[in-house]
């Protein structure tokens, strides 16, 4: 079973770059224990084991359909991702403006960032016929902003 100290990492990466983006909920306890409760309800629906949960805390990419369909779950979860997977440019840019740890400088970046995953990953999402499609899709998304942010030399703000 996990430890309370994993879970608090796995929610600082877990969605790698969804995570770092919804990062600005825990501002309130209330926002906090909602998104414990998000996790734990992610977690229990998609049977993901605890290594690939660490895999995951590790800021590495799920390599199982169950790792991939837990970034699914809390990328939905946190409106950034759609119900197929697909990404929601709205929703990230919205969270990121909110995110703690954000420069004044990084937010037109990111901003960029979320433009240009959009346009690349439009021509990689897979057809959802079944559901682990949805969730490639979603780690495709969050592959490109993690990568695209890097590039542009935006700080992960739950680097420690």
């Amino acid at each position: 079973m996990l430890k309370f100290v994993q879970i608090i990492s796995i929610m600082k990466s877990a969605v790698i770059a969804s995570i770092f983006l919804a990062l600005s909920h825990f501002s309130q306890a209330s926002l906090f224990d909602n998104m414990m409760d998000d996790i734990a309800e992610c977690k229990n629906s998609t049977n993901i084991s605890d290594d690939e949960m660490t895999r995951i805390a590790e800021k590495k990419l799920p390599e199982t359909p169950e790792g991939k369909c837990m970034i699914f779950c809390i990328m939905q979860k946190f409106d950034l991702v759609d119900e197929e997977g697909k990404m929601n440019v709205a929703g990230m840019k919205a969270m990121s403006q909110e995110t703690p740890g954000m420069t004044k400088d990084d937010l037109p970046k990111l901003d960029a960032v979320m433009d240009q995953c959009d346009a690349e990953v439009a021509t990689k999402y897979k057809p959802v016929v079944e559901d682990v499609d949805k969730c490639e899709n979603a780690c495709t998304v969050s592959e490109c902003v993690v990568r695209k942010s890097k590039e542009a030399g935006i700080k992960d703000p739950t680097a420690s």
